[in-house]
């Protein structure tokens, strides 16, 4: 797990370890995790961050929908008030929590909640906890997962917008390049659940002039980050509603001019975005999922695709999109159960018969003897598997006189 969360030693997490059986790691897991989540009210802090750790290993690991229904109100609160008064890595942790919750409920109500109750405290970690990326993380995936509304996403593209741009009251100079980095991709995944024409006019004029300046920027994460989020401003097709005047034709073109000559001015080339701006040629990217691929043809899927993998690290992405059912909506990826070739002919490796048989209450003149008083049903049973075997063993039978012929 990365970004410092420990896994707990209880939890069988390796997809590679042969003994661990995935039935039993369903069963098992919540079991503990429901001991962890308990474990998140003791006394001793090293004790409520190594349950805190368990639980956001096994979220990252698997989306465990049940575990997270079940518990929701409790494990919200629980990380929402880490997030207030723990240690810099509980609040790690417990940011992390509260993204991985939202993107694993399925519940509308649930949906809500950590919407309206997260989106304050949040607010707020931006403005004293300036240097953690992991809360914009979490503010980006609670939003992008749980806003009801386009406004809903607007306001929490609001809160970073504030914290990035220069004329706010936090000088975005100030914040180290990782963060800031950071901050333009989260901003750029909201942006990409918005249809054009429901983007404000009043909050986004000088997000051209700004992501533009910061082409010129040294740090390179900052410089893609700024480039996917022109890219995809100019997606949108309303440039209008990010630039101080009216985007006539000519203007549009002499804006992507200038992006051109800022791009084609660094150390290193981003060939994507430049040839969109040039060519107008989309992205054409293929991710091969298990045995399934998903094609990328637009920048709104390549920055959620992306901004997602970052937050779950290579393995969660990977899990996510294959267990998740958010994810499977999102990137319309229905994994499919495996069958055999339709031409193959094959005899089962094993086979089983059972029958359960339920007699009704019957009036007897006389009582069955106390002795064995389960003697009539068992007779019935044996006999029923007898005669189920017996077809089935005809049935292989005539199976291998196929396939040797």
């Amino acid at each position: 797990m990365r970004r410092g969360a420990a896994a707990s030693k209880e939890v069988c997490l390796d997809d590679d370890d042969d003994s661990c059986d995935v039935g039993d790691f369903q069963d098992v897991s919540k079991g503990i995790l429901n001991r962890h989540l308990e474990s998140l009210f003791e006394k001793s802090a090293s004790v409520r961050e190594e349950s805190l750790a368990a639980i956001v290993t096994a979220l990252n690991h698997k989306p465990q929908h049940e575990f997270v229904e079940e518990n929701f109100v409790t494990l919200l609160y629980q990380c929402l008030n880490f997030t207030k008064k723990g240690s810099a890595q509980v609040l790690l942790l417990a940011s992390t929590a509260v993204g991985l919750m939202a993107m694993s409920t399925r519940c509308a109500d649930n949906e809500r909640q950590v919407y309206k109750d997260s989106i304050p405290v949040l607010s707020k970690l931006l403005k004293t906890k300036s240097n953690n990326s992991q809360i914009l993380h979490c503010l980006a995936m609670v939003a992008f997962f749980t806003a009801d509304n386009s406004e809903e996403i607007e306001e929490a593209m609001l809160l970073i917008w504030n914290f990035i741009n220069p004329a706010s009251q936090i000088d975005s100079s100030k914040h180290p390049p990782a963060v800031l980095a950071t901050a333009i991709s989260a901003w750029s995944l909201l942006l990409s659940t918005l249809d054009g024409r429901r983007i404000s006019h009043k909050y986004w004029q000088r997000a051209i002039s700004y992501f533009s300046d910061q082409l010129d920027n040294k740090d390179k994460e900052i410089c893609v980050a700024a480039g996917v989020a022109l890219a995809l401003i100019f997606e949108t097709n309303c440039l209008h509603k990010f630039t101080t005047h009216e985007s006539v034709i000519s203007e549009k073109q002499e804006q992507k001019n200038k992006i051109i000559d800022k791009l084609r001015r660094q150390s290193y080339v981003l060939s994507d975005v430049v040839n969109y701006f040039e060519e107008g040629g989309r992205p054409n990217k293929h991710v091969t999922i298990g045995e399934h691929e998903i094609t990328l043809t637009t920048w709104s899927q390549m920055i959620q695709l992306n901004c997602m993998r970052l937050f779950l690290g290579e393995a969660g992405f990977i899990n996510h999109m294959m267990g998740n059912e958010n994810f499977h909506d999102l990137f319309e990826l229905i994994p499919k159960e495996k069958h055999p070739p339709a031409d193959m002919s094959y005899i089962p490796e094993r086979e089983e018969v059972s029958v359960r048989v339920f007699l009704p209450g019957v009036l007897r003149s006389k009582p069955i003897s106390t002795a064995r008083p389960q003697l009539l049903p068992t007779k019935m049973t044996k006999s029923c598997l007898s005669k189920g075997r017996t077809k089935l063993l005809n049935k292989q039978r005539e199976s291998s006189k196929v396939v040797s012929s």
